[in-house]
């Protein structure tokens, strides 16, 4: 290729980098700020006494309008203690692509091989890692499958209970109440594979006090997502309005995964790698282009005799 051609690459590639890796970092500031929102934000504004009147007027509005009762500040204070540290994967994400994503534009933008060159291997290893996946999947999704199952089976053996703030717990009481499933393959896993979680609960109603031992969790009934709370408070106790038969392994991926994968992830998935491609290739060109131009030598003038 010409240096005229070889130069003309470069600048497509340089605007291909510097606009992807922009709105890498739009994303990656969106995650870091939802994290803060996690970690920080759901409980100050559920506890912050300027907020709770506002709080309770947009409550009140939306009652006024839709005629039901939504308590946003219980809301918010129950998602805040589901979602707890599950926060900082997201900072910690936010971060990781921030990063990477300016690394991308300086590159792009400055002409940095360096920039360039660390940047398209981390780019590279990603699209490895997500190609590597995507042909084990279509080889023999079992594999996978049985790998998802155990971490599932792994997690729920760490799960402490409901008030707890372990991840393995956040992130189980989450997947339960938002999916509407019980364990890995039913309400008995927190019988076989994890015994040592509490499970005193205790139900205020009517001005009578009940305490009992759960078999299972209570986020494993089904859930007013308004309300952030059981439908029946006696759920755990007479099994009524309980998810407990119900798996979280079967009902990802027979209802959700298998069902939508092949029509909807794959697609944003090749796209994904496609993109991720010509962000390597695009880098290792503008990184070509500069070696070649460092290493021209200016045509020296003849001296006159």
């Amino acid at each position: 290729m010409s240096n005229f051609g070889l130069k003309c690459c470069s600048c497509l590639c340089a605007c291909l980098l510097v606009t992807v890796n922009n709105f890498a970092i739009l994303v990656g500031l969106l995650l870091f700020a939802l994290g803060l929102v996690f970690t920080v934000g759901l409980n100050w504004l559920s506890s912050n006494d300027s907020v709770q009147d506002w709080l309770k007027t947009i409550s009140d509005l939306l009652k006024s309008q839709t005629g039901q009762e939504i308590e946003i500040q219980q809301l918010l204070s129950s998602i805040g203690q589901l979602t707890g540290s599950v926060g900082a994967a997201f900072i910690v994400a936010g971060v990781v692509i921030l990063a990477v994503a300016c690394l991308g534009c300086i590159g792009g933008c400055c002409k940095i091989r360096q920039c360039l060159l660390i940047y398209a291997i981390i780019v590279g290893l990603v699209f490895l890692g997500q190609l590597i996946v995507v042909i084990i999947w279509y080889a023999n999704s079992e594999i996978l499958k049985a790998s998802a199952k155990s971490a599932m089976e792994q997690s729920v053996a760490k799960y402490k209970g409901f008030r707890s703030t372990n991840l393995e717990s956040l992130l189980q009481n989450m997947l339960q109440i938002l999916v509407g499933c019980c364990g890995v393959n039913n309400g008995t896993d927190f019988e076989n594979l994890s015994q040592d979680w509490d499970r005193q609960h205790f139900i205020s109603q009517g001005g009578r006090n009940f305490t009992f031992n759960l078999t299972y969790p209570v986020t494993c009934c089904k859930f007013d997502l308004a309300r952030m709370e059981p439908l029946n408070l006696y759920c755990p106790y007479n099994n009524t309005d309980s998810n407990y038969r119900i798996g979280c392994y079967d009902t990802l991926f027979t209802g959700y995964i298998d069902k939508y994968f092949l029509n909807y992830l794959f697609p944003a998935l090749a796209g994904l790698l496609v993109l991720q491609l010509l962000l390597v290739v695009g880098s290792l060109v503008i990184y070509s282009s500069e070696s070649s131009n460092k290493n021209q030598v200016a045509p020296q003038r003849s001296r006159a005799v």
